[in-house]
């Protein structure tokens, strides 16, 4: 059997080797070497069948001499090989002055029965070290080394005679001391794989026209170089002279510039030059890489524009632009991409509008949030006919989609998320037949959704969180299988909700600050919930000791979790044994402490320590806490739980929060009853925190709060932290004031929070994506400077003000600036004159006066208001009595009229 393969090898390699490598006298003693090579091997074999039948010892010896020839012959073999390669490379590199019909390079090819037994003595081929002195002598190690792996190597320089001269790959890892020098790798001629990444270049401790090492140039075989985050700031000009190179990854680097000539490398697959965030464009060349599917140029924040040729990348599959910050526009060829499936646009915030011609039919995945910018689609967008996936969350000037993008017809996942300008959806919305997911979370001004909507008949989840003005919903919403269903609640369920069968999960947030049960799944639905969805565990002593029932929570299965009572765990470690940690499923966590006063408790620090969530957590809620101090996990909450989106701390002994800013998903912060805290500062967003996603902050009770920054000193120059807030709550915070100024908020709850409201400067530079809309102020003393401060809301279409106890008696005659205002609901006990003014707010629909027994007469100018369609008057007897009389001719025109004594 043995001499039959080694027969079949030997006549195949004849064939296939020896006759072409004759004709080269360089290789030619090499050849001869292999033939007495192979002849002895065939010997050895026809032996070993002769003495098949002696003793296992004497057996295995003989195969173990049988096979440490046949490797090194097999060795031998693909070095001659691989030595044809690097000859005909250098040939092709050198000035041709032969005719184009020349003859071609000589073509060799290894059989697969040498490949397979290649594969088998792989473990002679690796080696794995930490120090090079670790490299045996051993002369068949040494010799036939192909993949070498450095691994913590904290010397400076490397000896490059340790390096096997045909080593065929060659990583670092955890090699940051190693400093390359220019002939690190001169006698690495047979080299494919180069992965630098974590190494340095000797002398160059400060980038300054760094390169690489010069060797590299010479590994004409290579076809993957990662030099990721070494800091060179330009490739060399004989880059191209690598014609193999397939895969180049050049990520986080320092560079500056591309050579001219990178087109010449027409075998490049793969090019990775993410986070270069000096390199400020790409040569034109680029469009001759007809090879190249996967270009990541992300983050290169200072290109401000793309090559016309980058249109001419036939190959082109996968392209990640994303971070673009001074990019504006595209060039025109850029929409006629043949075969691109994936494209990240993402973060390109000045990128105002796509590529008139956008006919890429063949894209599958387009991501363009947060395109701030961006002012909408194309008329032709609708020609991706092969989009499945889209997301245009961020985009805050997108304002409506065409009817064209109905004809997305495979579009399955749809973000459109914080599109806080988007006022509607298309009517024939509901033909995307294919769709599977739909994101509408924080469309702030979207108030309805088409009666086409029930039309998406494999919709299965829908995120409606944060959709603060959507009130009505189509009749045939309820027609829609949901397996997964978020809603933002202000007013009643939708009609139907009850009959969705379909669904599995089902949320609804309130506004309600008070109500910490994340728990809110309404009674009125008996949902088939596949796990246990939530789960209440009241703390109990168990069994004969003083432990406690913590522990046991550790085998639940449930998605919501609320722990009572955690003051009676009297051993921390019992908190440890819980693991909430290794809950995969967990989502939301409320604990709770129920002590009986607020003194210090050190027990609920060491309890609260051990009962570190998982990281996947999306809402936590905190409760009657008496630690003084938080533990590691939520002074480091960003990187502990990076998915939280709502965060609840009430009743706690604490005198700061931790850093909440700095988790980047965060939309909804509620604090109450925290009397100690006194300032909410730089602390609360970190170093590099900023709470661009933050929708709601509720803030309750916090009667010693005097400061909360919304820049990181509190001083107007800096760049505001809270840019796209929906809803500002607070009541009962006497003190507080925002510094340098509050939010611009979309709607303004506010109650014994007059000091919130914007200073006599308004908003200085702010920057928002949203813009006043409702304005609730509740006020134990409304005066005419707080009216003054309102002046700066002027983008409000609602505005109800409560003064219990205000000795306001008439509005200072200022014009309003309120050109927008659509509805006013005034409640002053004193107030006894309404100013002409009003007749200027001519968008007015409704007005509610109340509770002003001294008002006796309404302007002469409310008969400008044409627009205005109800009018109520409640206890102002005085003022009810004149519109039924010598008034009745002012309102006349009203056409609904409610008055009540």
């Amino acid at each position: 059997m043995a001499s039959a393969v080694g027969g079949l090898i030997a006549s195949k390699l004849a064939e296939l080797v020896w006759d072409e490598a004759t004709l080269l006298w360089r290789f030619k003693d090499d050849v001869d070497g292999l033939k007495r090579t192979m002849v002895k091997l065939q010997a050895l074999m026809r032996h070993a069948d002769r003495r098949e039948g002696q003793d296992e010892g004497l057996r295995r010896e003989i195969m173990r001499v049988w096979m440490k020839d046949f490797k090194a012959a097999a060795y031998d073999i693909e070095d001659l090989l691989y030595e044809f390669d690097a000859i005909e490379l250098i040939k092709q590199d050198q000035p041709k002055n032969a005719p184009e019909d020349a003859e071609g390079p000589i073509k060799v090819t290894m059989h697969d029965l040498v490949y397979d037994l290649a594969t088998i003595i792989l473990g002679q081929q690796l080696i794995a070290l930490n120090d090079p002195k670790e490299l045996t002598q051993n002369s068949l190690e040494k010799n036939y080394c192909r993949h070498m792996q450095f691994i913590n190597y904290q010397k400076q320089s490397i000896d490059r005679k340790k390096i096997p001269s045909k080593i065929r790959s060659l990583h670092f890892t955890e090699c940051d001391r190693l400093q390359l020098q220019d002939k690190s790798f001169s006698k690495c001629k047979y080299l494919r794989v180069l992965d630098i990444s974590e190494c340095s270049i000797q002398g160059k401790s400060v980038p300054s026209n760094i390169s690489l090492p010069s060797s590299i140039h010479q590994l004409m075989l290579l076809r993957y170089l990662d030099a990721s985050g070494l800091p060179i700031t330009s490739l060399p000009k004989s880059l191209h002279k690598l014609q193999n190179m397939q895969t180049l990854i050049l990520s986080n680097c320092a560079l500056e510039t591309l050579p001219n000539n990178i087109g010449s490398l027409l075998n490049l697959c793969y090019l990775d030059l993410s986070g270069n965030s000096s390199l400020n464009k790409l040569p034109v060349s680029f469009g001759e890489l007809s090879a190249l599917w996967f270009l990541n140029p992300s983050a290169c924040s200072k290109f401000y524009e793309l090559p016309e040729s980058i249109g001419n990348l036939i190959s082109l599959r996968h392209l990640d632009t994303s971070g673009y910050n001074v990019l504006q526009k595209l060039p025109d060829k850029f929409g006629s991409l043949p075969n691109l499936l994936f494209l990240n646009l993402s973060s390109c915030s000045k990128l105002v509008k796509l590529p008139d011609s956008i006919n890429i039919k063949s894209l599958e995945h387009l991501n363009l949030s947060s395109c701030h910018q961006l002012q909408g689609l194309p008329n032709n967008f609708g020609n991706l006919e092969n989009l499945m996936f889209l997301n245009i969350s961020d985009c805050y000037n997108a304002h409506m989609l065409l009817e064209s993008f109905c004809r997305h017809k495979h579009l399955k996942d749809l973000d459109l998320s914080d599109c806080h300008d988007l006022k509607e959806l298309p009517k024939c919305f509901g033909n995307l037949s294919e769709l599977h997911s739909l994101n509408l979370t924080s469309c702030s001004k979207l108030q309805s959704l088409p009666e086409s909507f029930g039309g998406l008949s494999k919709l299965k989840r829908l995120d409606l969180s944060y959709c603060i003005r959507l009130e009505n919903l189509p009749s045939s919403f309820r027609s829609l299988k949901l397996q997964v269903l978020y809603m933002w609640n202000r007013h009643e369920l939708p009609e139907g909700i009850s009959n969705m069968t379909s669904l599995i999960k089902f949320e609804v947030h309130s506004v309600k600050g008070w109500d910490i049960d994340f728990f809110g799944t309404p009674s009125i639905l008996r949902l088939p919930y596949r796990v246990v969805e939530h789960s209440v565990h009241e703390v109990h002593e168990v069994g004969y000791g003083p432990h406690s029932s913590i522990v046991s929570i550790g085998k639940l299965a449930c998605q919501h979790l609320r722990i009572n009572h955690l003051e009676k765990v009297k051993h921390s470690e019992d908190a440890e044994r819980a693991k909430l940690r290794d809950n995969a499923d967990l989502q939301k966590l409320c604990l709770s402490w129920g002590h009986e006063d607020m003194t210090e408790n050190k027990r609920d620090a060491e309890v609260l320590e051990n009962l570190i969530p998982p990281r996947t957590l999306e809402g936590f809620a905190l409760r009657g806490y008496m630690g003084t101090n938080f533990p590691k996990w939520m002074l480091e909450i960003s990187s502990y739980l990076p998915y939280l989106t709502s965060i609840k701390l009430m009743n706690l002994a604490c005198d700061a929060v931790p850093p909440l800013g700095m988790l980047p998903n965060l939309r909804l912060l509620l604090i109450i009853l925290i009397p100690n805290i006194r300032k909410i500062g730089k602390e609360f967003y970190g170093e590099k925190g900023a709470c661009k996603r933050l929708r709601v902050i509720q803030l309750y009770g916090l009667k010693n709060l005097e400061e909360c920054w919304t820049t990181r000193s509190g001083e107007e120059g800096d760049d505001f932290l809270i840019p796209n807030l929906h809803m500002l709550d607070v009541w009962d915070c006497p003190k507080l004031k925002f510094l340098s100024y509050p939010p611009k908020s979309m709607y303004w709850d506010l109650t014994d929070g007059d000091e919130v409201l914007p200073p006599m400067h308004g908003f200085g530079r702010l920057s928002s994506s949203t813009l006043p809309f409702e304005a609730k102020i509740r006020s134990k003393s409304f005066t005419t400077d707080k009216w003054d401060r309102l002046q700066h809301l002027a983008t409000l279409e609602e505005l109800s003000v409560t003064g219990f106890h205000s000795s306001l008696a008439s509005f200072p005659e200022a014009t309003p600036c309120f050109p927008s205002l659509r509805r006013l609901h005034l409640m002053l006990p004193s107030l006894e004159i309404l100013s002409e003014w009003l007749g200027q707010l001519i968008t007015l629909e409704k007005i509610i006066i109340r509770g002003s027994p001294n008002l006796t007469s309404l302007p002469q100018s409310i008969r400008n208001l044409t627009t205005l369609k109800r009018l109520e008057i409640g206890s102002c007897p005085r003022l009810v009595e004149r519109c039924k009389g010598e008034d009745a001719h002012k309102i006349s025109h009203i056409p609904k009229v409610e008055c009540k004594i």
